[in-house]
């Protein structure tokens, strides 16, 4: 829409560089409209507002998709907006010294982000100029916050949550945590209490996640575990008991398609692989599936990219195709691929993701993990739920707030 109201032409896939990364893909595409842009000397000014959902994956560190030291994405976004008029009263005189209001919202969850480690705060979206854009302060005129944290979480339950924090992070690793808060006011705004310790120095830290801020009526309503993780001795057995469990699942009131959802985590070949195998795992045991973009049921990826759900079929999916996507009951299976990297943030970053799909159940699988450290770590997490007791460590990414 934006190529065309300048009168560019609108690139395709065909045109960009980056292969299957449609995040690089997109930001290649804004980078060059950037350009283009001030060639032709041309507005592209069209929008009131932009809403951008998301945003973790639309930075890149890559000098070449930097557009003038910014992020060539939200750049654009802010370029496509028309200006808020100021509103001044008889007694006020307009402060030609203040930025240019623009209606841009972007909401990230830097924990989910699998291709890029940049964490998309103002500094490094807009470079040094961000203050000429945001302004000074940390609220506008209105009283309207600039940044609002959302604390509470209401599609995942408590149990899940924890777990998925406490693995995505690597609290409990024994090599200690790779990413995360390393302030009181950060894990705050993550919706935890800091029950014990204070992060000044080496001793133990306790978190707490209290009932209001995951106020998921689901632990309330049963005794039977949210959380479970199971380990095989190959993955044959692995997947023949994922069979037996959706089996179970069906008899028990779920439908196979949106209430079931099966998650398969590591590299890339390999988490593709082993959705193939799952898949003929299902097919053997008479349960239909369906893996996303394909043209039916039973079938390897086709050309269906917006096709996530198929009546009547359990989706098997990579981390990538099921962000954005959620079910009654997940599985994440492969865990094994997970402890052969549990060292790399963007791994973890893929577990947190798949774990948090859950709105309801959660079950963790791998094989030939016993006696491993992260099978050792996994139990310790389920074990923890409400409260987590680690030491805190230098991690290789912090994600606090340091506007």
């Amino acid at each position: 829409m934006l190529a065309e109201h300048i009168g560019a032409p609108p690139l395709s896939v065909k045109d960009t560089p980056y292969g299957f990364h449609a995040a690089k893909n997109l930001i290649y595409c804004a980078h060059r409209l950037l350009q283009i842009a001030e060639e032709q000397q041309a507005s592209l000014e069209f929008f009131d507002a932009v809403l951008i959902d998301e945003g973790q994956d639309l930075v890149n560190e890559e000098p070449a998709l930097l557009y003038e030291e910014r992020q060539a994405f939200y750049w654009l976004a802010h370029r496509s907006l028309r200006p808020v008029p100021q509103e001044v009263s008889l007694f006020e005189e307009l402060d030609l010294k203040k930025p240019v209001l623009r209606r841009l919202i972007w909401a990230c969850d830097e924990a989910q982000s699998l291709d890029s480690m940049m964490i998309p705060n103002t500094r490094t979206v807009f470079g040094d100029s961000w203050a000429d854009v945001f302004g000074a302060g940390a609220t506008y005129r209105s009283g309207i916050g600039k940044s609002e944290v959302m604390r509470v979480s209401y599609r995942t339950p408590g149990p899940v949550l924890v777990a998925a924090h406490a693995l995505g992070m690597g609290l409990l690793r024994k090599g200690g945590m790779l990413s995360g808060p390393t302030q009181q006011k950060d894990w705050d705004r993550l919706g935890y209490e800091v029950t014990a310790g204070d992060f000044r120095g080496k001793e133990p830290v306790t978190i707490h996640r209290p009932a209001r801020n995951s106020p998921h009526p689901l632990p309330a309503l049963t005794s039977e575990p949210l959380v479970t993780f199971d380990t095989y001795d190959s993955r044959a057995e692995e997947i023949r008991a994922l069979t037996v469990n959706i089996a179970r699942d069906v008899l028990e009131g779920l439908h196979l398609s949106r209430n079931i959802l099966v998650v398969t985590v590591g590299a890339g070949a390999s988490a593709n692989s082993m959705m193939l195998r799952v898949g003929d795992g299902l097919k053997v045991a008479g349960i239909d599936f369906y893996i996303p973009s394909a043209e039916g049921k039973n079938l390897p990826a086709g050309k269906n990219p917006n096709h996530f759900w198929l009546d009547g079929a359990v989706t098997i999916t990579t981390i990538h195709r099921a962000k954005g996507n959620e079910a009654d009951v997940v599985y994440v299976v492969g865990l094994d691929e997970v402890a052969r990297a549990e060292g790399e943030i963007q791994v973890r970053n893929q577990l947190f993701t798949a774990m948090s799909r859950s709105r309801g159940w959660l079950h963790l699988s791998g094989s030939q993990m016993a006696g491993r450290p992260f099978e050792r770590e996994v139990r310790q997490v389920l074990a923890s739920h409400p409260t987590l007791t680690f030491r805190p460590s230098p991690p290789r990414r912090r994600t606090d707030d340091d506007e």
